[in-house]
């Protein structure tokens, strides 16, 4: 049994705690773009432009985001910021209510909760308006585009202090990695909502897993008894 207010939960957002659909997003600009004729041809084109992970680590204002995507889907397009924001948003599915619901759990039985994510401050935004729950938090929250780094950076981990314990939900390896090699939390790799798609994931692909505390979850009930495993009783 762990200390509960000394133990720490974080849940990362994209694919945890909020579905993606990144096809909706890239089909989108197939269908209204002169650029790209298949969905998988803008997919490659947005991949490698890493203008999401620019704006994820905050080296891009949201104007100038929104100008380089304006510019990548269709020059000749005046689509205009609140178009393209929408557009943009497309990537973003529902909640995972069950994974909510957990989390509102271990925030009764007294853990301290956190959100541990990449994204943009534009997806903040969105998600703070239409999903509250999803970033409801009872200990402070970590996010990229306010701190100039991304997961797996060694900078953004060493953000969380003040903790006996951690525990990490994520859907990638490396980011879990991180965190159990270099800061000796536990790590959780939550599969079930995995999007294959979603484009940082050209980026930070590599799958080789952790040797030691470190757990796969591959339903939320192999989520509990992930957590029950490093001793969080809810």
């Amino acid at each position: 049994m762990v200390d509960r207010k000394n133990h720490l939960v974080l849940f990362d957002i994209g694919a945890v705690l909020l579905h993606l659909d990144f096809g909706r997003f890239y089909k989108t600009v197939a269908g209204l773009s002169s650029r790209y004729r298949t969905q998988e041809s803008f997919k490659e084109a947005y991949a490698s432009s890493r203008l999401e992970s620019d704006f994820m680590k905050g080296l891009l204002k949201s104007d100038e985001f929104l100008d380089k995507l304006r510019e990548l889907v269709d020059p000749k397009k005046d689509l205009s910021s609140e178009e393209l924001k929408e557009i943009f948003s497309y990537r973003l599915g529902e909640p995972a209510q069950d994974v909510i619901e957990l989390k509102k759990r271990l925030q009764h039985a007294g853990y301290r909760v956190g959100i541990f994510s990449n994204t943009t401050v534009l997806d903040f935004n969105f998600i703070s308006a239409r999903y509250p729950s999803v970033v409801d938090a009872s200990a402070p929250s970590v996010y990229s585009f306010q701190n100039h780094s991304l997961k797996p950076e060694p900078k953004m981990y060493g953000l969380i202090k003040g903790f006996k314990s951690v525990t990490f939900v994520d859907d990638k390896e490396s980011y879990l990695r991180t965190g159990i090699e270099q800061f000796g939390w536990n790590g959780i790799l939550f599969t079930p909502f995995i999007d294959r798609s979603e484009a940082i994931r050209s980026v930070h692909n590599d799958t080789s897993k952790p040797q030691e505390r470190f757990r796969i979850a591959n339903s939320v009930e192999d989520l509990e008894d992930a957590l029950r495993h490093f001793g969080i009783e809810i």
